[in-house]
């Protein structure tokens, strides 16, 4: 009898193993690994590739085909990315075969297709065939390319495009005399880009001394890309609506340095007068990243901890307050790998997972909240 049980009992265990065997994996949720603030709307680039909007959509910025705002994120439609960034009103990434789709606002030609008409949905590029970063302004757009050059399109009033002029361009024109870019930043009316040797180079209005020389120039463009002299080296540079900061190199260490309009304590150095030379936010331990919004900043450090300073009025600074502050103050509870100042809002990737603050009139924190319902601590995007 334990002869004749032995053959029925082998076979049940093949079947058995072959049944987990076949067992389709179950596919793992993608997580959050990069996110971008902007005018009134952010995006964040998963795992997988995919990018996710909300906030403002009423010129098409969320890329859901719909061009209406949406306070959780919605899917954009068609794309694979390997970096993005947020305009004013309109979102680009760099997709995986190097091309580039942009979506949203295109007044002045920065969605980069060769038209003005607004996009819901993301359009190619024109051109753009080997990129590997983009940055989005208020109304232009450049991509550092693969060989070290970059190109810009859409409004050149101000010399935001770097060719030379001050012309809009519905298409990408070259970058004067840069090379060897490895990052481009992009905010107000001004560009700067980061070279392989740790120099930085910008152009563009220079009001306030937002271009890094030294001083201001009042409404004169510089259409053509100028050495920033107030730094000699820079990890991380970071253009805000009219100043700029960087991350730089301190010894053994590093530190933030900020130049340009302070109206709001923006520059985070204790006072709000405009500054066209180099200051240093106090407090900042090991800073590794900084971002810079239109009147607030924010600086990851190396503990993963956050802090922010300039205008807290919607309670974009994240300290429980809707207080501004004219130097840095700790955002509430955050462990964060990554962290982007938009307008009136700031949103950081943590854990995988993504929390914003700040201003909620368009939807821009994604929890879901009620228009107006503006809160000055992280809390947790909807689905990320």
């Amino acid at each position: 009898m334990v002869g004749r049980m032995r053959t029925p009992c082998l076979v049940v265990a093949v079947i058995l193993s072959v049944s987990v065997l076949a067992a389709p994996a179950r596919a793992a949720t993608p997580t959050a690994v990069a996110v971008k603030a902007g005018g009134g709307h952010a995006c964040a680039r998963l795992s997988d590739g995919s990018v996710r909007c909300w906030g403002g959509g009423q010129f098409g910025q969320l890329g859901d085909g719909n061009g209406h705002a949406s306070n959780v994120p919605v899917v954009v439609t068609g794309v694979r990315a390997i970096a993005i960034d947020t305009g004013g009103y309109h979102s680009c990434a760099v997709l995986t075969d190097k091309t580039i789709k942009c979506w949203g606002l295109n007044d002045e030609g920065e969605l980069g297709d060769g038209t003005k008409s607004q996009r819901n949905s993301p359009v190619k590029v024109v051109g753009i065939t080997n990129a590997i970063g983009v940055a989005a302004g208020r109304t232009a757009t450049c991509a550092v390319l693969g060989s070290g050059t970059v190109k810009c399109w859409g409004q050149g009033t101000y010399g935001e495009l770097g060719n030379g002029s001050v012309k809009t361009h519905l298409t990408p024109v070259v970058v004067n005399g840069i090379t060897n870019a490895v990052n481009v930043t992009a905010a107000g009316l001004h560009m700067c880009a980061r070279l392989s040797t740790g120099a930085a180079k910008c152009w563009g209005l220079n009001q306030d001394g937002e271009l890094g020389t030294g001083h201001a120039t009042g409404s004169t463009p510089h259409p053509t890309p100028v050495a920033v002299t107030v730094v000699n080296t820079v990890n991380v540079i970071e253009a805000g609506f009219s100043d700029t900061c960087a991350v730089v190199p301190a010894g053994s260490a590093t530190a933030v340095k900020c130049w340009g309009n302070n109206v709001s304590g923006q520059l985070g150095n204790g006072t709000n007068h405009n500054s066209p030379t180099a200051v240093t936010p106090a407090g900042l331990s090991r800073p590794t990243n900084v971002s810079a919004g239109d009147q607030h900043t924010c600086a990851r450090l190396s503990s993963g901890a956050v802090k922010c300073w300039g205008n807290g009025a919607s309670g974009q600074l994240g300290n429980g307050s809707f207080n501004g502050s004219f130097t840095p103050v700790a955002v509430t509870g955050l462990n964060a790998t990554n962290v982007s100042a938009g307008a009136n809002f700031t949103c950081a990737v943590v854990s995988g997972h993504v929390k914003c603050w700040g201003d909620n009139d368009l939807g821009s924190l994604g929890n879901g909240g009620a228009a107006g319902s503006d809160s000055d601590v992280p809390v947790s995007v909807v689905g990320i």
